[in-house]
């Protein structure tokens, strides 16, 4: 037991050890570059490199990888010319060249990613991290509904080399950034006007909104969906929920939303008026009733009180929303209040809510008259007796996600 109270070593590297194994680093870089090793131009990218990552590995790999994407000595001499200082200002170029050769369809693809792969910003139940499934299904609901023909190849060519695709304990393929500093780049640009914001990463102000609509794809048109609420109907204790709950809190995400971000510009509001409004028809049309039976199910089948609170703290954001400046926010935000009024009637009166809860609530005001609303309810009806049975089953215990 003794060696646990002996004091730890610390291993110290200097500074000029740390530059002299970047140099050798990029060094190497340079001489696997067939077009540039031993000439002039590749001895200035040896120096001007290594001059710039003033010790830090991250600076010296990222740059290098820049420059091996370029495709000729005057793009080079170009980029050596424009060297960022700074992680930050790193990523901008970094972004920038990317975008620069995108075709529309490809810069919209790339975004998708960026806005999909903090998988823990969101998501509350499910995966943590973005991989093949889940990326087939945002690639296809970006490509007007058709499948690509590999969505990790697609999500190298056009990620790389922010992003790394690694693989778990059991072969598959996860997609995440290639340093925290990424991450913490690209949340900055959810938040930040500091800085001119690269076009890949301008969605990530609305980001809630652009995931809520991938959502609504999911949960209207994508056959998966409707293969996924077959089989729960079939089996309701089915243990593999595929992309249920990834799909379901990019809804809630957006159904969560208090208010915009007061920094949006003239093309960021027109962009937020339209997903706003998708997402309102989506709540109207009753398009909707295919996740809320998922929902229902799933919650009901496990005695799962997550539902009802997630409609709860939607409900409370929908009235903070009612008084945005944003017409197509505030009928977003008074069409989310009347649907959860309705949905947290129904699940009080057919479902799993939090254990003191024990009356239902009051009918809503012209619950009668909503078509959508009788929808919920019988719904809520239809499926009641899962609950009852795992009320049953467990005593009353309402156990939690």
């Amino acid at each position: 037991m003794d060696s646990f109270n002996r004091p730890i070593s610390e291993l110290k590297i200097s500074q000029d050890k740390v530059e002299s194994l970047i140099s050798e680093y990029i060094e190497k870089r340079v001489s696997r570059c067939k077009h540039i090793s031993r000439t002039a131009l590749g001895l200035e990218v040896h120096l001007r490199v290594t001059q710039a990552a003033a010790g830090l590995w991250l600076s010296a790999r990222l740059m290098m990888d820049e420059i091996q994407r370029l495709p000729s000595p005057q793009s080079i001499a170009r980029q050596l010319q424009d060297i960022p200082v700074g992680i930050a200002q790193l990523y901008q170029q970094i972004f920038s060249t990317m975008e620069r050769s995108f075709s529309p369809l490809q810069l919209r693809l790339s975004q998708q990613i960026f806005l999909w792969i903090d998988m823990a910003d969101f998501v509350r139940v499910g995966r943590r991290s973005l991989d093949r499934k889940l990326l087939d299904l945002v690639f296809q609901a970006e490509n007007g509904g058709e499948e690509v023909f590999d969505s990790i190849d697609l999500a190298r060519l056009l990620c790389s080399p922010l992003i790394e695709l690694r693989r778990d304990m059991n072969g598959k393929f996860k997609v995440e950034f290639v340093h925290h500093t990424a991450a913490q780049f690209v949340r900055m640009c959810g938040k930040e006007r500091a800085f001119e914001i690269p076009r890949i990463l301008k969605p990530q102000q609305l980001k809630a909104l652009y995931r809520g609509n991938t959502s609504v794809w999911f949960f209207k048109e994508s056959p998966k969906s409707n293969l996924l609420l077959q089989e729960l109907r079939a089996n309701p204790y089915m243990g593999n929920t595929a992309e249920y709950f990834e799909m379901a809190y990019g809804l809630w995400n957006a159904f969560f939303l208090e208010e915009l971000p007061q920094s949006l510009d003239a093309d960021e509001i027109i962009a937020a008026s339209g997903l706003c409004d998708k997402l309102t028809e989506f709540l109207l049309s009753g398009r909707c009733l295919k996740w809320v039976e998922m929902a229902i199910i799933i919650n009901y089948a496990f005695g799962y009180v997550q539902l009802h609170e997630n409609a709860m703290e939607a409900l409370d954001a929908a009235h903070d929303g009612i008084s945005s400046p944003l017409p197509s926010f505030r009928r977003f935000s008074i069409a989310r209040t009347q649907f959860f009024i309705d949905y947290t009637y129904v699940l009080s009166l057919t479902g799993p809510t939090d254990k003191w809860e024990e009356d239902p609530l009051p009918m809503p005001e012209g619950f009668n008259t909503r078509p959508v609303a009788a929808q919920l309810l019988s719904l809520g009806k239809q499926w009641t007796h899962l609950y009852a049975d795992f009320f049953m089953s467990k005593s009353g215990r309402i156990l939690r996600v």
